[in-house]
C-alpha cells in the first residue's frame, strides 16, 4: 500500500512536471490562434469598410448618371447630345449597379477601360434597396434604349416621369449603406477594444505571475541566506557571505548565538549554553 500511495505521487509529480514544461508552449500556440483571429475578423471588417465606402461613391455616381442621362435625352431629343455619349452611361450605370449590389467589377471611367472588382452587398436592407433600384433601372434603361432608336413619345415621357423615382431608390439605398458602414464602424472598434483589453489583460497576467515568480525566488533566496556555512575544521560561522577572506566575516557559534538568540529555541539554549542569558518574553 505504502509503495502504491508513493508511486502515485511520484506519478503525479511527473505529470505536474510535464505540463509545466509544456504550459509555455500551449500558453503562445493559444495567443498566436487567438491573434490569427482576431487579424482575421479586423481584416475583414475593414475590406468590409472599404467596399461599402466605395459603394457610397458609385451609389452617388449612379445618381448623378441617372441626371445625366435624362439630361443627354432631352439633348437628344433637339439634336444637341450624341447617341454614343447616353449608350456609354447606359453601359457604365448598367454595370456599376449590378456589381455593387451582387459582385463583380465597377467600370472606373466612361471608357470602360479600369474596373473596380466589388464584393457582393453584405447589408440585406441595402442589398434589397439596390435590388429595386435596379427592378427600376430595367424599364428605364429599356426606353432609354427605345427613346435612341425611335424618338417616340411614351418612352420620353416614361424617362422624365420616372427619373426622380429612380434617384430617390438610389438615394435611400446609399444612404441604408451609409448606415450599415456607421454600424460596422462601431462593431470594428468593439472588437478592437476587446482586442486592446484582452492584450492588457495578458500583459497584466504575466506581470502578476512575474511578480509572484519574483517574491517566490525572494523568499527562497531569504531561507538559503539563513543557511549559515560552517568551517569544515573549526565550526566558526562565516557571517558576511561578501568578504569571506576576511577574519571578521567568521564568529563561534556562541557568539554568533548570543547575537540571534531566536536561532535556538530556550529549553536548547539553557541546556547547551547555561552561561549564556535568556531573554523572557516581555508578553508573560
Amino acid at each position: 500500500m505504502n509503495r502504491y500511495i508513493i508511486y502515485m505521487a511520484d506519478s503525479n509529480t511527473k505529470i505536474r512536471s510535464k505540463i509545466s514544461s509544456i504550459y509555455p508552449f500551449l500558453l503562445y500556440g493559444f495567443t498566436g490562434v487567438i491573434i490569427v483571429l482576431y487579424s482575421m475578423v479586423i481584416y475583414t471588417y475593414v475590406r468590409m469598410q472599404i467596399d461599402d465606402s466605395v459603394r457610397i461613391n458609385y451609389g452617388g455616381r449612379l445618381r448623378m448618371l441617372t441626371q445625366k442621362i435624362t439630361k443627354d435625352v432631352i439633348l437628344y431629343r433637339y439634336g444637341v447630345s450624341p447617341r454614343a455619349q447616353i449608350e456609354d452611361s447606359i453601359s457604365v450605370f448598367n454595370e456599376s449597379i449590378h456589381a455593387i449590389t451582387h459582385g463583380g467589377s465597377v467600370p472606373l471611367n466612361a471608357q470602360r477601360t479600369e474596373f473596380k472588382r466589388m464584393s457582393p452587398m453584405d447589408d440585406p436592407r441595402s442589398h434589397e434597396l439596390l435590388d429595386r433600384a435596379i427592378e427600376e433601372w430595367d424599364p428605364f434603361k429599356y426606353h432609354v434604349i427605345q427613346f435612341l432608336e425611335r424618338k417616340d413619345d411614351a418612352s420620353y415621357g416614361y424617362i422624365i416621369e420616372h427619373n426622380e423615382k429612380l434617384l430617390d431608390t438610389i438615394d435611400r439605398a446609399v444612404i441604408a449603406i451609409q448606415v450599415h458602414t456607421n454600424q460596422d464602424q462601431r462593431v470594428l472598434a468593439i472588437v478592437i477594444t476587446a482586442g486592446i483589453a484582452a492584450i492588457f489583460v495578458m500583459l497584466l497576467y504575466n506581470f502578476l505571475k512575474q511578480v509572484r515568480r519574483y517574491r517566490i525566488a525572494s523568499s527562497r533566496l531569504a531561507e538559503i541566506e539563513l543557511l549559515l556555512p560552517i568551517c569544515a575544521n573549526c565550526k566558526k560561522i562565516r557571517t558576511n557571505n561578501e568578504h569571506p577572506f576576511d577574519p571578521r566575516s567568521w564568529t563561534t557559534i556562541e557568539e554568533y548565538l548570543i547575537e540571534n538568540k531566536d536561532m535556538i529555541c530556550p529549553d536548547c539554549m539553557t541546556k547547551l549554553y547555561p552561561n549564556l542569558p535568556v531573554e523572557k518574553d516581555k508578553s508573560e
